[in-house]
């Protein structure tokens, strides 16, 4: 792929800035190596990620997008909520993919569900693309990728680029109304809205239940915040306790509780995530498995994390935040004792 000098900008034709140059220099690299893996742009307290399978572009998701793939499909097809649960759970059942199944069933046909999805991907890497001061990270792996539904980087980044065309709201040109469903045998109605499927299988695990920004992670903080939030109540009287919180493993915030102000976990746990998710990793490749736990001492407090495990019923992430000379054992301690029933909660 050639490194475009200039994008579309409605009717006109702009240089690209040197930042998105460069980050794009930087992605053909990360393309151009066969096994995949992700990579990883931090801006502030904003992440994104791309994810590579055999050098092609599996998944773009990006932290400050709050519209789901699965939104996306209600809001620009006739699929509904139910549908797409529906598809979830048969997808946790038989661990198929998600995006592979909706076709079998005659929900939408290959080439409409392929055009959506890199509509979607290219607006996430759009945001991604636009940052400045960026750090970024590949870390190359070969992922489990079940589906067929990937992309040229060349042909996300041409997308990219007609963003701004005055192209139709729905991808390809199409309308909502245009978007037919193929026929297909009808399935028992379910009541929850779905969660992302169309992501790497290592971040669509079948038991976590709970991925970034999705229906089912709506659902979760309307049934399950106040009851996870009782459990972040009992750290309260272990010495010296700032703030804690609950996270899906993706970083996105189930429950907060905090006693003095300065203490945003809704945007600095995030970060903290991404490093214990990072450590996930790198302490895997190196033959150790994947730590469960990681603490970070600063001048005027502690940082504590806890994960409850890849394989539980819900993969969740949990962070306290001591003052100096805070009892780390403690909250420790109290974290495994809560840890079983906020996962509960949170499944």
């Amino acid at each position: 792929m050639r490194v475009p000098k200039l994008i579309r900008e409605g009717s006109q034709t702009v240089p690209i800035a040197q930042h998105t140059k460069n980050l794009l220099i930087a992605l053909k690299g990360a393309a151009s190596t066969r096994e995949g893996g992700e990579f990883l742009v931090r801006h502030g307290m904003e992440t994104g990620r791309i994810y590579f399978h055999q050098g092609k572009v599996a998944w773009v998701v990006v932290s400050n997008k709050q519209q789901t793939f699965s939104s996306y499909l209600v809001d620009n097809t006739p699929l509904s909520s139910q549908e797409l649960q529906e598809v979830f759970d048969e997808c946790k059942r038989s661990e198929a993919n998600f995006g592979e199944t909706i076709v079998q069933w005659g929900l939408l046909d290959r080439e409409t569900l392929r055009q959506l999805l890199l509509r979607h991907i290219s607006i996430c890497l759009s945001g991604i693309l636009s940052w400045s001061n960026t750090e970024t990270l590949f870390m190359p792996d070969k992922r489990t990728y079940k589906g067929s539904l990937t992309f040229e980087l060349a042909e996300v980044v041409k997308a990219v680029a007609d963003l701004n065309v005055g192209e139709k709201k729905h991808s390809g040109g199409m309308t909502r109304s245009e978007v037919k469903k193929r026929p297909g045998k009808k399935r028992a109605v379910m009541v929850r809205a779905p969660d992302e499927g169309l992501e790497p299988e290592m971040e669509q695990t079948s038991n976590t239940g709970l991925d970034e920004g999705s229906g089912l992670l709506r659902e979760a903080k309307e049934r399950g915040t106040t009851a996870l939030e009782a459990h972040l109540a009992e750290l309260r009287d272990v010495k010296g306790y700032l703030a804690a919180g609950i996270m899906t493993f993706n970083g996105v915030t189930l429950a907060t509780q905090t006693t003095v102000g300065g203490i945003n976990l809704e945007t600095t746990g995030v970060v903290f995530n991404d490093i214990f998710r990072n450590a996930h990793e790198a302490a895997g490749k190196i033959g150790m498995e994947t730590c469960n736990n990681m603490v970070i001492t600063t001048p005027k407090g502690v940082i504590v994390m806890e994960c409850s495990g890849v394989n539980a019923a819900a993969h969740i992430h949990f962070i306290v935040i001591l003052e100096t000379g805070g009892n780390q054992t403690l909250a420790r301690i109290t974290l495994q004792q809560i840890i079983p029933a906020a996962v509960a909660a949170a499944s």
